[in-house]
């Protein structure tokens, strides 16, 4: 049987908004980074200007883990969107799979009314 759908709003409101925390704290850094970057560029010491290629490599390191972890928190927030089901809904319904309700059938190789294939 396939794992059901999720159908808790609450849930989904829950993990939504720790998305959106992780985004603008993310989003906090890398403008931090920004910034710093803006300023050594802009600087006339050569010093600075290498410390600048430093926090060059460090802020696109950072970038690249603060795009891994979004994306992990917001693939979690869309998996648990509620599904709403209608009252009274068949278990293939609830599941997703609506195969499941429809009635069985008869195995078309073992009824008879098809000749089973044959071999070489």
């Amino acid at each position: 049987m396939p794992i059901p759908l999720p159908t808790d709003p609450v849930e989904y409101q829950r993990r939504r908004r720790r998305a959106w925390v992780w985004t603008v704290l993310g989003t906090l850094v890398l403008s931090n980074f920004a910034v710093s970057l803006l300023h050594y560029a802009l600087s006339d010491d050569p010093q600075e200007r290498l410390a600048g290629a430093f926090a060059f490599f460090l802020c696109a390191l950072v970038l690249i883990v603060v795009a891994a972890g979004l994306t992990v928190v917001w693939r979690h927030a869309w998996r648990a969107r509620p599904h709403r089901l209608p009252e009274g809904a068949a278990p293939g319904m609830a599941a997703g799979v609506f195969e499941l309700d429809l009635p069985p059938e008869d195995h078309i190789g073992l009824s008879g009314e098809v000749e089973p294939p044959r071999r070489w």
